[in-house]
């Protein structure tokens, strides 16, 4: 196979782990901007076929293809003004798709696009900044938002109500906040790490240093995974109890018939 090799291989997983994340979070809040008439199933579907069709055709096969936030917006807003005409919102969205289509087949066909080399280099950077500071925005999120990490710190979101149906009790959502918290920044913290092996002097060998920096992303989500499925990470939210020798911390969220596991 053609240009099968490490870097193929560690470009693929990147663009997958950073696809993949943003294409549930938006599709939640699509599903819930549009009272569930486009939700994470058809984001899903739509950003892989669009994005090997992409891929395929366009010539630029690494070019992350999916939902953004102003994307987002301009789907509430044609969501909200078909409510206030009184018209079905999947076709009026699939005519205005086509209409993009022509005005993008339009510019393409006449080269329409060489008139950007007139915009400075401020314009790109207010829009650089505009991107980035969405998917920032959306990667922390708000204690009262759909998404991002401080979501957590709302004792009423779902997560929290599925945990307590779960535990019965032995459960909080603060202790359970710090985890998840402290799991995102971790990943972030890591993946740096990782890649900053390229120019470190860790290792004898410049290769093992440039495998570490490719698989930097792929690695630490893994390792992620890994931490949050494990035990250590379940009983994290371990009962503590307060004797006259200290305290002791149990591994089962049973205290009563626990195992102990550190007394001092």
């Amino acid at each position: 196979m053609t240009n099968f090799n490490q870097k193929t291989v560690a470009v693929s997983l990147l663009m997958f782990i950073t696809v993949i994340a943003p294409t549930l979070t938006f599709g939640a809040v699509y599903s819930r901007n549009t009272e569930k008439q486009i939700g994470a199933v058809e984001t899903i579907l739509a950003t892989c076929w669009v994005g090997i069709f992409f891929s395929l055709f366009s010539g630029m096969p690494t070019v992350i293809v999916g939902s953004t936030g102003p994307v987002l917006i301009m789907t509430t807003v044609l969501y909200d003004m078909s409510k206030s005409l009184g018209i079905p919102f999947l076709p009026f969205y699939a005519w205005v798709s086509v209409w993009t289509f022509g005005y993008t087949t339009f510019t393409a066909f006449f080269d329409l696009t060489r008139y950007v080399r007139l915009a400075t280099k401020f314009t790109d950077d207010i829009f650089a900044f505009l991107i980035v500071s969405i998917f920032i925005l959306n990667a922390i999120g708000s204690p009262f938002g759909p998404g991002g990490l401080l979501r957590y710190l709302d004792p009423a979101n779902k997560f929290h109500q599925d945990g307590e149906e779960e535990y019965e009790g032995d459960y909080s959502y603060l202790e359970t906040s710090l985890l998840s918290i402290l799991l995102g920044l971790g990943t972030t913290a890591t993946i740096f790490f990782f890649r900053g092996f390229k120019t470190s002097s860790y290792f004898c060998n410049q290769g093992v240093r440039n495998n570490v920096h490719d698989f930097a992303v792929s690695t630490s989500r893994l390792a992620t995974l890994l931490l949050q499925s494990s035990r250590a990470a379940t009983v994290l939210t371990c009962c503590t109890q307060i004797t006259t020798a200290g305290h002791r911390c149990c591994s089962n969220l049973d205290c009563d018939s626990a195992t102990w596991i550190h007394q001092h």
